[in-house]
């Protein structure tokens, strides 16, 4: 009976003691709340791993960013708004770097441009090059030069300028637009550079030079 009572004191002291143990076990804190040694959870703008910091201490790592609800591990991109970030995780904070432009396709969907990217768009023989710029804090799709497409090749025409194509009968001029971004590149009748110039079309515009 003796030995029988003193079997549940033991069995009862070592529960107290166990529980008692796993309260004393360290637990990162954040935001009003804790969290185990060896789980991940998320804040306001990072999701975090809670690891072991020395013996008997606890430390939230920052793992990545958290970007409209969705986790976005160290280094991948994450688009927001007409831009692309970069997210990096340092030792306990979040950062995100400005990458690129979010270049809408015409079914929808996006691709992803890097700042000093170009590429082309447009129809021959009317196209444009188009560059990612870092303006202002944000990243921005603008138009660099028009291309007009001349005897199997795109000949580059600058802002400001026209350039005659006798074997076509036609002058381009390339033209910014009232939004800062994007050009027109527009075309008129002209046999030589005389006729071209007289045209209304080409006001504003000087003839390209000729490269040497």
């Amino acid at each position: 009976m003796a030995s029988s009572i003193v079997c549940v004191v033991l069995v009862a002291m070592a529960t107290v003691a166990a529980v008692m143990a796993q309260d004393a076990a360290p637990k990162c804190q954040m935001d009003g709340k804790s969290y185990d040694v060896g789980s991940m959870f998320d804040g306001a703008d990072a999701f975090y791993y809670c690891k072991r910091d020395g013996a008997k201490g606890a430390k939230a790592e920052a793992i990545g960013c958290i970007n409209n609800g969705q986790r976005v591990y160290d280094l991948a991109l994450y688009q927001k708004g007409d831009n692309f970030y970069r997210c990096r995780a340092g030792d306990t904070s979040v950062t995100s770097d400005l990458w690129g432009c979010a270049m809408k396709n015409p079914d929808g969907s996006v691709t992803p441009k890097s700042i000093a990217c170009t590429w082309d768009v447009g129809t021959d023989p009317i196209n444009y090059v188009q560059c990612c710029i870092a303006k202002g804090g944000t990243a921005v799709i603008t138009q660099l030069y028009c291309l007009y497409t001349y005897r199997g090749g795109r000949i580059q025409v600058n802002e400001g300028c026209y350039r005659v194509f006798p074997d076509a009968n036609v002058a381009a001029g390339c033209v910014r637009n009232p939004d800062g971004n994007t050009l027109t590149l527009k075309t008129w009748a002209a046999k030589d550079s005389t006729s071209a110039s007289k045209d209304p079309q080409a006001s504003g515009l000087h003839e390209c030079p000729y490269d040497k």
